[in-house]
């Protein structure tokens, strides 16, 4: 095993009683997929069955490997009972059996396409009697660490690179995932990656409204980022990243926070090693509302907004990605000049934004950096890791909560449009569109396409009129 893995694992690697069961001989992976799952028997299956449409030769060298996790002091039954349901499933694909229980038809066929492929499945019991998560700890962070880390310890040292794909049990992904990502880590020198994605809805009405603008929410958050010069203007979904296995040792590793855990580990890999977009694929994460994963996140502001909480989905005034873009010019400016000149400009042009620095000692925080970095690229660099993602949102936030509140899509993200010079859209009229939900869902589509370019046939996914989001996986080849 490398040094560097080693280290890591020795140092800062996973501690406990979970252990991956794999099974047969072979050639050891070079990859793995992690997937955690808390009461998602039937999601998962689907999510397996589109990892078995991928070639052959991509799968005889990926290790999927699930973590059915909770809470040792999990109360709530039916989620335990479902637990235990998926480790019986994934006890018996593992041994080529169809699980003698299915619930549905759909169940069935997914189950075919797993058990016709190549498929490397391992999994982890992190649910039953004294395998279940520390109180402390529990949530999606831990399960993926535990995931990931007993995955290192699996994979081949010798390949370069090997690659950590993070995944969700209700996210479908395209038939050439793996084989793209292989192809992205190869070429580029970034040492993680976030995966294009199109949420696909668990329902139609209102779930989809709710979905619609959601992800509006999160394309415009990162468009605002990318207008004002961010390093941080990538996505960060949980389901939709992957590292290489020596980027994830010497960064750290997956962190144990019960939500967010994908922002901070992003956050972390950028500062370190880059974080660039990949390529070619798509993954299709399932919008649905859920509280089990607290105060952030998909389900969460599905729910939310299902509840009535319509300014759930609001997104940020383009005049906070204003401010934004003054400071970043103004913090890359006092490379040359000093903090004077630029907390100077910044007063006189964004008081606000004058007003946070002053208050998170900017001026002192320079003075530290630049006896410890005296190359002006590294002084610069070194600037961007202190004011990093959680300092621009935090930024962001207040901002927002003393000058700029935040506002309904169809009325701010066409502004943000304007303001980014994207063609078509300077004078976007929601109304024409159909009213509020079907303006959003343009808006939507102009944002995917603005990213990704072409979008495939799953590409209007999330359309005024149910498609596609509860078809078998076969459907989507």
């Amino acid at each position: 095993m490398k040094t560097s893995w080693q280290t890591y694992l020795r140092k800062r690697g996973i501690r406990g009683p979970w252990t991956l069961a794999v099974r047969g001989t072979g050639p050891r992976p070079d990859q793995a997929v992690v997937i955690p799952c808390l009461a998602e028997s039937r999601s998962l299956l689907r999510t397996l069955a589109s990892l078995a449409l991928n070639p052959p030769s991509e799968l005889d060298r990926t290790l999927v490997v699930c973590v059915v996790n909770q809470a040792e002091t999990h109360t709530r039954t039916a989620a335990r009972e479902d637990n235990q349901v998926t480790l019986k499933w994934l006890r018996a694909l593992q041994a080529g059996r169809r699980p003698s229980d299915l619930r549905s038809n759909g169940s069935a066929s997914w189950v075919e396409s797993v058990l016709g492929s190549r498929l490397r499945l391992g999994y982890v019991d992190a649910s039953s009697t004294g395998l279940g998560l520390p109180a402390a700890h529990a949530g999606v962070g831990l399960a993926r660490k535990i995931g990931m880390d007993l995955a290192l310890e699996s994979l081949d040292p010798a390949s370069v690179p090997a690659i950590l794909f993070c995944l969700d049990a209700d996210t479908v992904v395209a038939a050439n995932y793996l084989s793209c990502g292989r192809t992205h880590f190869g070429r580029c020198s970034e040492g993680a990656a976030v995966v294009p994605y199109l949420h696909v809805p668990g329902g139609s009405g209102p779930v989809r409204e709710a979905a619609i603008e959601y992800e509006l929410f999160l394309r415009s958050y990162v468009l605002g980022l990318r207008y004002a010069g961010s390093p941080y203007a990538f996505h960060s979904v949980g389901s939709a990243m992957a590292c290489t296995a020596e980027a994830y040792a010497r960064s750290g590793g997956m962190n144990r926070r019960a939500s967010t855990e994908d922002f901070y580990f992003l956050q972390n890999l950028a500062k370190t090693h880059g974080v660039s977009p990949l390529q070619g694929t798509f993954v299709y994460p399932e919008a649905r509302d859920s509280y089990r994963v607290p105060f952030v996140g998909t389900g969460w502001t599905v729910a939310r907004y299902l509840e009535g909480d319509r300014d759930a989905c609001h997104v940020y005034d383009t005049d906070v990605f204003e401010c934004l873009k003054g400071w970043l010019a103004a913090m890359n400016l006092s490379v040359s000049s000093g903090p004077e000149l630029a907390l100077a400009r910044v007063r006189k042009r964004h008081p606000a934004v004058y007003e946070w620095i002053s208050s998170s000692r900017f001026s002192e925080t320079w003075g530290k950096l630049r006896r410890n970095y005296g190359e002006d690229e590294m002084f610069r660099k070194q600037l961007h890791v202190w004011f990093d993602g959680f300092r621009t949102l935090k930024m962001i936030k207040d901002l927002t909560r003393r000058t700029f509140p935040r506002k309904p899509p169809c009325e701010e993200v066409p502004r943000l449009f304007s303001r980014m010079a994207l063609p078509g859209f300077e004078s976007f009229d929601t109304g024409a569109s159909g009213g509020d939900h079907e303006g959003a869902f343009t808006l939507l589509h102009a944002c995917r396409t603005y990213e990704y370019g072409s979008l495939g046939d799953f590409g209007k996914g999330l359309g005024p009129e149910p498609q596609g989001g509860s078809e078998p996986v076969s459907s989507m080849r």
